[in-house]
């Protein structure tokens, strides 16, 4: 096995570390809270979706959207 093999085969093994070991995103929210809201912005989507034309249906998804991020953090 050549030493770019290596240095290459070491990179790797790194960057997963660093990706799986992270507790923390960029902006400072812990990646936990990153995928709550990922969450919150799905069920808001299918909320939207269903609710079809109906004002009164899309204010409640929104009201439930916002009670969805408090919780997240």
């Amino acid at each position: 096995m050549g030493i770019r093999t290596q240095m290459g085969r070491a990179l790797v093994v790194i960057f997963a570390s660093l990706i799986s070991g992270a507790t923390v995103a960029t902006d400072g929210r812990t990646l936990a809270d990153d995928k709550c809201v990922s969450q919150c912005d799905e069920e808001s989507d299918k909320c939207m979706q269903s609710s079809g034309r109906d004002k009164s249906k899309q204010s409640q998804c929104d009201s439930t959207y916002e009670e969805c991020l408090k919780k997240c953090g």
